[in-house]
């Protein structure tokens, strides 16, 4: 039988009783809530799940290790969660204190993503704008005054006007001064006309001497244009106007610099990636993208003005595309001796396979078929080397743009992830070797 309630007139009606609660009670295997309600679970099973997080995270982590890659933050984490699951070591590896000391107190700067050389080139091409429209004028026998210093500077330093006579002309040549109301005044502009013209004198790898003295003299020039003299100012913040310029050079140089590499626009600039796809499309339908690469970068390495501006690590690097290394050299062998690049080459690649096989005594019609699979397995190769040099080449165009201001300024903005130092790294990948080598002979397969 049901009641309700009766509200009388004028009386306000009772509040219903609260639900009735209960306390949380985990379980082995079920846990039952604050209202009642029971589910699976308990410590048992949330221990199971824990460990399939931990296991199936950590096969990403172990990929990447294998690979080469840094240990990251992340995958200090997952090695960490893991190991005690695997490895039967101290729970204490999942405590704050960690089991491997000082792993939670090195700290570094996470890598911000590396700009594209179109988007260096734009920066910097914005940069020297603004800094030319930031209205800084100079005193024009102040900059008379500036270009004799540099070569009274380039004299004592052991340069010779009759071994090197462009770059002193270029020195003898006042910048155009303009008006400006009863003024006549020198700006930005005029001593990027003066740079610019030194830089051209710069690129004469004929004459190394005045390669070096103009080379020395744009540096002398730019010591100046970030820090002028107060006298030698008229107008506008000179000061901020030469960091902004000193920033656009930055930027724009590393950017054409990568684009020697990689290009940034294919229609006007064709770096070496895009001139070796178009060689290997032209002679070999594009299978031998990994032998167009080296041979561009050779040639790149042995013209003294491509090769102007690289740090020597960056020339490290860009070399190491060309002459490969073993893994990547050893694909390219098979690619090679298989028939990988098509043609000719792949029926004799398949007749010799064939041929080989038979006088090794294979059952009859395997060698027809051994014969077959030869240039497929080459092709394969060839594509597996094609990629192994194609990043070989990106790797060294990232490296190059990572020498950049904008680069620079994101790294500095960049937050903060751990950081292992060598010990703690080893251990790390101790940890994820120990864990595939255990699941390997308990019969686990991996994760």
């Amino acid at each position: 039988m049901g009641y309700r309630l009766i509200q009388r007139a004028g009386q306000p009606v009772a509040a219903a009783p609260p639900p009735e609660t209960v306390p949380e009670r985990k379980g082995l295997f079920t846990t039952r809530n604050t209202s009642g309600n029971v589910s699976l679970g308990g410590y048992a099973g949330d221990a199971l799940l824990g460990a399939y997080h931990s296991l199936t995270g950590l096969s990403g982590a172990l990929e990447d290790t294998l690979s080469g890659a840094p240990v990251t933050s992340d995958m200090q984490q997952k090695a960490i969660e893991a190991a005690p699951l695997a490895l039967g070591i101290n729970p204490a590896v999942r405590s704050g204190g960690r089991a491997i000391e000082g792993m939670a107190q090195a700290m570094q700067r996470s890598r911000p993503p590396v700009p594209s050389a179109a988007d260096l080139v734009e920066a910097g091409g914005a940069q020297l704008k603004r800094a030319k429209g930031m209205g800084v004028e100079y005193d024009p026998q102040a900059v008379s005054q500036l270009l004799g210093s540099i070569k009274q500077r380039l004299i004592r330093e052991g340069f010779r006007e009759k071994q090197t006579p462009a770059t002193f002309d270029i020195l003898s040549e006042i910048p155009p001064a303009s008006a400006a109301g009863e003024r006549v005044v020198t700006d930005l502009g005029d001593l990027h006309s003066t740079r610019m013209a030194l830089g051209n004198a710069a690129k004469n790898f004929q004459n190394p001497q005045e390669q070096g003295t103009a080379a020395r003299a744009i540096e002398i020039l730019d010591e100046f244009i970030k820090a002028p003299p107060a006298a030698s100012v008229v107008a506008g913040p000179a000061t901020a106007a030469g960091e902004e310029f000193a920033q656009g050079i930055g930027n724009y140089a590393a950017g054409m610099r990568s684009a020697r590499l990689d290009g940034f626009d294919e229609d006007s600039f064709v770096g070496v990636a895009k001139a070796a796809d178009l060689r290997a499309a032209a002679a070999n339908s594009g299978r031998n993208l990994d032998n167009a690469i080296r041979t561009r970068i050779a040639s790149l390495l042995l013209n003294p003005k491509t090769r102007a501006g690289y740090s020597p690590e960056e020339l490290k690097a860009i070399e190491a595309i060309s002459t490969g290394n073993f893994g990547r050299n050893r694909v390219r062998d098979v690619g090679k001796y298989l028939g990988g690049g098509g043609g000719l080459g792949g029926i004799v690649a398949g007749a010799t396979a064939g041929g080989a096989a038979g006088s090794f005594g294979a059952r009859p019609g395997m060698g027809a078929l051994i014969g077959a699979a030869a240039p497929t397995v080459g092709v394969g190769a060839n594509t597996v080397a094609n990629a192994l040099t194609r990043r070989a080449l990106g790797s060294a165009g990232e490296l190059v743009r990572r020498r950049s201001p904008l680069y620079e300024e994101m790294q500095a903005a960049a937050p903060m992830e751990a950081a292992p130092t060598a010990g703690h790294e080893a251990a790390l990948k101790a940890i994820l070797f120990a864990l595939q080598e255990r699941s390997r002979h308990e019969g686990g397969g991996g994760y």
